[in-house]
């Protein structure tokens, strides 16, 4: 228009109308090529951009954003920082000012890169002449790396990180973050993460807070977690039925402490109650492993250490063994011991007694680390997701103690009519040790008496039961002291630590006189006593009996004792026992015992002396009698000797005493001869060998001058009842 301008006296410019301009007389095209003159770096949203400033209007849409670089460093050296821009979105008009928006990876991977444009001083852009042209087509003045220019304006990211998505890995025991903007590394808490089985009750029906891990090193959106073994464990014990059974039952949550941004920005919280739920969760299909296992024999305990938290009802006690070696076809299995789980991937068993002496019953098992191996087979235990134990055929312990307790006499019982003494301990003992020279017996009131060599264990297995044998001298000295062993309150039992071993070694408890236990039950003897031996001595009138234990000597009455020829008494026709006779009295002077001497009265010897065929030697001479004739001390009759199977006597000893004579009778008939002299003998004589002619008669006692004497010269004898 005609205001356009005017000349030096103020007339303005005649007006040009639109449709009558001027044409030009002379066109220079633009020939100059634009420079960048400045530039602007925002980072602080998520739709980060830079701006570039030129000195004239440029085409937006020749811009090539992968000839842009921004570099740490005016100079590219080695210590520089560089990006090259991958992509972004240009502004549309044509402007001196141009802005990319930058593309999401170039914006991570410049927020990865910790020394590039974290302000202006570190942010420079380098440009490539074909990277931009203006609106005649020239191309851009080349910014080169080595003289780049440095940010003009530079805003700071003030934008907070946000958690995206999760994956959770069971089977490698690792977690997945995803953030929505790269993240540093370094600032990364794993304590500040809980899982929780869902979100819709404000902190789910199962959390756990994890305690730890390892973490991926570089700066990125991306973070990995390798979980601890105890957080693994963790959740694998409360994986069933709630947690971490599949996408539906795990979340996440995350406080602001949980991770900064490369710029310290903190990241956003996820609440209980707007917990983020795995994008993918890959369940636990590893078999659970033995790790190791301790055996503690003095404790009674042992423990098993899996590789991962295992399901505490899926343990199946008989499924865990004792064997010397994985080649053993022998071995024990556990079955009354109880099992707990101390921490998720432990097993910690208390031995019952059952187990540990069956245990220790073994010829080689509980006594080292090497010969004593654990085996479980494969249905031993399974893991929170049912994976049941890869099979051990055997291991052995990587820490064993052995037994060191001393083994515990705990009760006894005694059998008078067996004469054993059956010992019950604790645990398994060696019957080989016993010493019974240790042992002790005694009475409510008496000292009691000590067993001796005579008695010997009966057991040659090593058991919790010990049967000893009580020895027929220990037997018969018990039956004798009528204050010991005729009742369970009266047989008490002492013992020094010196008696018995146990298999590893360790002796016996001792069981002071002062603490001695009494038997839990007792057996009677009743059993009858036996006749063991007979002797007949004819010099000194005596029958001596025998018997296999002590019997009572006191009130007897001898006459159902036979003495007989034969095991059976021969009887004549008419009835009469021509060789035997029963005893008509006798004495004892033997003290209650197995050995009773009587001494026979001078009839029963002479009646024995005058059966020409009874007692002169031991085939000849047998003993019977009747049950009620003796009894033992526990008022048991002893056992019958019956005609038919009397006993025949071991020794006879000769009669070697001389008989004398003690008196005579002078007998005259009133009427006349014949003269009979009747003559006492000290014992029996031989009728036979009377010679009459040897008999003399004198008028008194002494022989001498006045002596007067008639010998005999014939006439016949006969036996005259006493």
């Amino acid at each position: 228009g005609s205001s356009g301008v005017s000349d030096m006296a103020g007339n303005a410019v005649a007006a040009v109308a639109a449709g009558a301009g001027v044409a030009a007389g002379e066109y220079v095209a633009d020939s100059v090529a634009p420079s960048l003159v400045g530039l602007l770096v925002n980072l602080t949203s998520d739709m980060a951009f830079v701006e570039l400033e030129f000195d004239e209007t440029m085409h937006a849409s020749s811009l090539n954003v992968t000839q842009l670089q921004l570099q740490s460093t005016v100079n590219v050296s080695g210590d520089t920082q560089v990006l090259t821009l991958s992509n972004g979105v240009v502004s549309l008009q044509d402007s001196s000012v141009l802005r990319v928006t930058l593309d999401e990876s170039d914006l991570h991977a410049l927020q990865a890169l910790r020394q590039l444009c974290v302000d202006a001083a570190s942010c420079y852009v380098s440009v490539a002449s074909s990277a931009v042209r203006d609106q005649a087509g020239n191309a851009l003045t080349a910014v080169p790396m080595t003289a780049a220019l440095m940010t003009t304006t530079y805003l700071e990211d003030v934008t907070r990180p946000s958690l995206v998505s999760f994956s959770l890995d069971m089977n490698g025991g690792a977690l997945e973050l995803a953030f929505s903007e790269t993240v540093d590394a370094a600032s990364f808490d794993v304590t500040a993460l809980q899982l929780q089985s869902d979100n819709g009750e404000c902190g789910g029906a199962v959390r756990y807070q994890l305690t730890g891990g390892s973490v991926s090193e570089a700066d990125s959106t991306v973070v990995h977690v390798n979980l601890t073994q105890a957080d693994m464990n963790a959740l694998r014990d409360q994986a069933s039925p709630a947690l971490v059974q599949g996408v539906s039952s795990t979340f996440l949550t995350i406080t602001t402490s949980s991770v900064s941004d490369t710029s310290g920005n903190v990241a956003y919280s996820v609440s209980s109650c707007t917990a983020v739920m795995a994008s993918n969760v890959t369940l636990d299909t590893t078999l659970p492993s033995l790790v190791s296992f301790d055996l503690d024999l003095t404790e009674r305990t042992f423990r098993v250490t899996f590789s991962e938290a295992i399901d505490f009802e899926s343990v199946e006690t008989s499924s865990f063994s004792f064997v010397s070696s994985p080649s053993a076809t022998t071995s024990v299995s556990l079955t009354t011991s109880k099992a707990a789980r101390p921490v998720p991937d432990m097993l910690s068993f208390n031995l019952s007694s059952v187990d540990f002496n069956n245990l220790m019953r073994s010829s080689d098992l509980g006594r080292a680390l090497t010969s004593t191996q654990l085996s479980i087979a494969a249905s031993g235990v399974a893991d929170q997701f049912g994976n049941f134990i890869a099979a051990v055929p055997a291991t052995s312990a990587d820490a064993f103690v052995p037994d060191s307790i001393s083994p515990r006499l705990i009760e006894f019982t005694l059998d008078m009519d067996q004469g054993q003494l059956a010992l019950t301990f604790d645990e398994v003992v060696d019957p080989s040790s016993l010493l019974p020279t240790s042992i002790s017996l005694s009475g409510l009131t008496s000292l009691g008496m000590t067993l001796s060599s005579n008695s010997t264990a009966i057991s040659s297995f090593n058991d919790t039961v010990v049967l000893i044998r009580i020895g027929d001298t220990d037997l018969n000295q018990l039956k004798l002291d009528t204050t010991i062993a005729v009742s369970a309150e009266s047989s008490s039992l002492s013992a020094d630590s010196s008696f018995i071993q146990d298999v590893n070694g360790n002796a016996n408890s001792a069981i002071a006189s002062v603490n001695r236990l009494q038997a839990k039950s007792y057996q009677a003897d009743q059993t009858p006593p036996a006749l063991a031996q007979a002797a007949v001595d004819l010099d000194l009138g005596q029958l001596t009996l025998v018997f296999n234990e002590p019997i009572v000597t006191d009130n007897l009455n001898f006459d159902t004792v036979r003495l007989q020829d034969s095991a059976l008494a021969f009887v004549s026709a008419d009835g009469e026992a021509i060789n035997s006779f029963y005893l008509t009295g006798g004495s004892t002077s033997s003290p209650f015992g197995t050995r009773l001497v009587i001494d026979l009265s001078h009839a029963d010897l002479n009646t024995l002396k005058r059966l020409r065929g009874l007692g002169t030697r031991p085939e000849n001479t047998f003993i019977s009698f009747a049950a009620a004739t003796f009894h033992d001390l526990a008022g048991n009759a002893v056992e019958a000797v019956a005609d038919g199977h009397a006993f025949r006597a071991g020794a006879i000893v000769d009669d070697i005493t001389e008989p004398t004579l003690q008196g005579f009778d002078f007998l005259l008939s009133p009427t006349g001869p014949p003269l009979s002299l009747r003559m006492s003998f000290s014992e029996t004589v031989d009728l036979e060998t009377f010679d009459v002619t040897k008999v003399v008669l004198q008028n008194k006692q002494t022989q001498d001058g006045e002596t007067k004497q008639l010998r005999l010269s014939g006439g016949t004898s006969q036996p005259v009842e006493s």
